[in-house]
């Protein structure tokens, strides 16, 4: 990164790292910052709206890899302004064009796949399994989870942001985590915890084919939605900023659905008419 991109983006971390930015955030929009330098050499002053578009249609993006780089460069542009490094007229980020994100449809992973996961992982890959599966935990709460974060069977979360939230666990989890070392749920070898992707490498490594750690917070959510908790206790338990993000878990509740279906088909089949009225 060119002397005065370098400068800019760190005078910018500094400043989000003051406000309580998560840092896990802040390493990921120096990312797309850093990658955003290499098209504009001269300098992030330089930098015009048509640039910003076109390095934001960038072909191989999701939807949701393009909307993230858009809010990381329209914070970075704000900061600019606000301490007057660029006039707000010349703000290259004024009026970006919204990025579109289709709601995704939940994807659970099987109460078998889960039980046999746990049953042959090491303790260690169990905890971040069971984290996931029975307290919805996503894979960067996990990686913080400290032992003095358990109050009985209550687990206070690091959650996104830096909001913290109150989740119950299950006994025999809370039983395994009374049981580690004090500290960190998962150290690493730097006398910090381990990162959000290492966990999530350990855990991949841990689930057949196609399953993640986040389809264990998915089948986590299904669970909840199926016991009938509403939108508003879903979204406080997953971490949601608004509940209408957990919605999708109580509209797409396949068991609930392939009930009803069966039902409504029972039903009109025991309705209809005798086979010889039928042939009449």
């Amino acid at each position: 990164m060119e002397p005065t991109w370098n400068n800019a983006v760190t005078g910018w971390a500094i400043e989000q790292r003051a406000a309580g930015m998560a840092p896990s955030t802040i390493h990921l929009w120096r990312r797309y910052l850093r990658r955003l330098s290499r098209t504009a050499p001269a300098g992030p002053w330089t930098v015009t709206r048509e640039q910003l578009v076109t390095w934001l249609a960038e072909p191989g993006w999701s939807p949701a890899t393009r909307r993230s780089a858009r809010t990381a460069v329209r914070s970075f542009y704000r900061w600019a302004v606000e301490t007057e490094r660029i006039d707000p007229a010349k703000s290259p980020a004024t009026r970006l064009p919204k990025v579109k994100v289709r709601r995704g449809v939940p994807r659970p992973a099987p109460d078998d796949i889960i039980r046999e996961s746990i049953a042959r992982a090491s303790l260690r890959v169990r905890l971040m399994l069971m984290l996931a599966a029975f307290a919805g935990l996503r894979r960067c709460e996990i990686s913080r989870v400290h032992t003095s974060d358990l109050d009985g069977r209550i687990l206070r979360v690091h959650g996104k942001g830096g909001r913290w939230r109150i989740v119950p666990i299950y006994p025999s989890l809370a039983a395994l985590i009374r049981a580690q070392p004090p500290g960190w749920l998962f150290p690493s070898c730097h006398g910090a915890h381990l990162s959000p992707p290492y966990v999530g490498k350990l855990m991949s490594r841990a689930l057949p084919g196609k399953w993640t750690a986040h389809t264990l917070r998915h089948a986590a959510a299904t669970a909840w939605a199926e016991a009938g908790l509403d939108i508003d206790e879903l979204a406080e338990l997953l971490g949601h900023s608004s509940a209408e993000i957990s919605r999708v878990y109580k509209l797409i509740s396949m068991r609930k659905l392939s009930t009803g279906v069966e039902r409504a088909a029972r039903r009109l089949i025991d309705a209809r008419p005798p086979d010889d009225e039928l042939t009449a």
